[in-house]
């Protein structure tokens, strides 16, 4: 089924709780797969955060949001120290996509093979299985209790304060990057920026176009600001150790390198970020309403 709430729906409580087990069952289907572990990971990862975002959304009529927030946040958490060693290896090869022909092929090689080797280490010292079991015992405890969750409001009443603030944190946090650049801002933009891309897919039914469009800017945003986030933990890492990934030379190169893609993402970043959010908070939410308020009338 889709993530997004639907006319049949009824009541938001009933959306809230079918989108919840929905998600919750293709994360548990995920771990059961037998699929590559880095995949699996990354599976429960984005349906806790799908969750999470669902859970926001209705945040302030919804009793239950810390207990159950904190809850998939602590699943993701399990799992997320796996994707570290991941992430290193994806910014590498994005750099030697973008500057290989500019490097010493060799020196770069043995970068990338000294990282290859970190994962595989990590992932061995890491009892893969008995985390993602454990993932799957909470996840089946959590479908439970989706059963007897409350939603203290309905129809747009039920979704807009939610909407208001996510948005209004992710607005805040695009403008505290334009004045500092600092890594936090664009952590808690990239944190904002995803929630708000799931808040548009919750409400693609209101207005599938559009919102499928605001989506996928607001994907295109967060994947800019993933990369970028990759970047400076690559950068910390050569930084911290240089003498683990070759010559002093060679390492500095590459930080080099990593430093200009990363200047290139900021500028980015700016442009895609201006686009999602030209409109101010309650703009945005009066223009929501509105929507809203047109496709619920064409369902009566």
């Amino acid at each position: 089924m889709a993530y997004r709430f639907r006319r049949k729906d009824r009541t938001a409580q009933k959306g809230v709780r079918r989108i919840a087990r929905e998600q919750i069952d293709k994360a548990i289907a995920s771990i059961d797969s037998g699929d590559d572990d880095a995949d699996v990971i990354y599976a429960v990862r984005k349906r806790c955060k799908k969750l999470r975002a669902l859970l926001r959304l209705v945040e302030p009529v919804f009793p239950n949001f810390t207990k159950e927030n904190r809850a998939f946040g602590d699943i993701a958490k399990l799992i997320g120290d796996l994707r570290y060693s991941h992430k290193m290896q994806e910014a590498y090869a994005r750099l030697v996509v973008t500057y290989g022909k500019e490097l010493d092929r060799e020196a770069f090689k043995t970068i990338g093979e000294h990282f290859r080797a970190e994962r595989e280490a990590e992932i061995s010292r890491m009892d893969v299985d008995a985390r993602l079991a454990a993932c799957s015992d909470h996840l089946r405890k959590a479908r439970d209790r989706v059963t007897h969750w409350q939603v203290d409001a309905d129809g747009w009443d039920a979704v807009s304060w939610g909407l208001l603030s996510s948005y209004q944190k992710a607005w805040d946090a695009f403008g505290k990057v334009k004045e500092t650049s600092q890594m936090e801002a664009y952590e808690e933009l990239r944190k904002w920026a995803k929630c708000h891309r799931h808040h548009a897919r919750l409400l693609r039914s209101i207005s599938p176009d559009f919102m499928s469009e605001r989506a996928s800017q607001a994907r295109k945003l967060g994947k800019l600001l993933g990369e970028h986030n990759d970047l400076i933990l690559f950068e910390e890492k050569l930084r911290k150790d240089p003498q683990i990934y070759g010559s002093e030379a060679d390492v500095e190169v590459v930080l080099i390198l990593a430093k200009r893609q990363r200047i290139v993402q900021e500028a980015k970043i700016s442009r895609t970020g201006g686009k999602l959010f030209a409109h101010k908070p309650q703009h945005l939410v009066e223009d929501w309403h509105k929507l809203w308020d047109n496709w619920d009338h064409n369902a009566r």
